[in-house]
């Protein structure tokens, strides 16, 4: 099967011709032909040739792309702005892009300089000025791993004790303690106990959580 995109009227705009094809962010969109990632435009038109192994969507202007296993960032022309050097590499939010190499976990800024000088076991994207992170331990246990969020120095301003952790939303962000899912405010303060066993980000100020088979909506109280 090839992969093509319609319109909102579920008219054909782009003929089906592609492996694979991620959606549209900032005007390109990620698509795989004969093994190999690269970036269209909204008619199709390859904007950067497919010669990524593996490519993610541009977010502020850059894109992560992958060459031999490694990651680095290139710009909407095709350029390389960050050489590929990363085991893991995340999208830009905020300025900042987390990544990983061999020795450190953290953040760097568009010109690939890391942020702080601060060395984590995990990080996540920043969303309304947090990211969540967690300490880095002389032997790394990621089952038992906490979780807390840093700001933008790499310090600290909710101490990690959160089994699971995930980006501010609305000014709420998911949180998992036990078994069980919450939320918390920029503050580390629980705006929601834990006590469902799924949880979705706030979205216009509500947020779809599960509680054994049932599904509902709750508000931020």
């Amino acid at each position: 099967d090839k992969c093509g995109y319609i319109d909102s009227a579920g008219k054909i705009v782009i003929n089906p011709q592609f492996e694979s094809a991620d959606y549209f962010h900032e005007g390109l969109a990620a698509a795989k032909l004969d093994g190999k990632w690269g970036y269209i435009d909204k008619t199709g038109k390859w904007v950067v040739k497919p010669v990524y192994d593996t490519a993610g969507d541009v977010k502020e202007g850059l894109a992560v792309v992958w060459v031999n296993k490694k990651a680095g960032y290139i710009n909407k022309t095709g350029k390389i702005v960050i050489e590929p050097q990363f085991d893991i590499g995340g999208s830009f939010s905020e300025g900042l892009a987390h990544v990983c190499t061999k020795d450190r976990c953290g953040h760097i800024d568009t010109a690939g300089k890391w942020s702080s000088e601060q060395n984590f076991q995990m990080v996540g994207d920043f969303s309304e000025g947090l990211a969540p992170a967690v300490q880095k331990g002389k032997i790394p246990d990621i089952m038992n791993a906490k979780w807390g969020y840093i700001d933008k120095t790499g310090t600290f301003v909710i101490s990690p004790k959160f089994g699971e952790a995930s980006e501010f939303h609305d000014g709420c962000a998911q949180i998992v303690v036990g078994k069980r899912c919450g939320y918390i405010d920029r503050t580390g303060k629980y705006t929601v106990t834990p006590k469902f066993d799924e949880c979705s980000n706030f979205q216009e100020g509500l947020a779809a959580v599960r509680r054994g088979a049932k599904w509902g909506f709750i508000d931020k109280n």
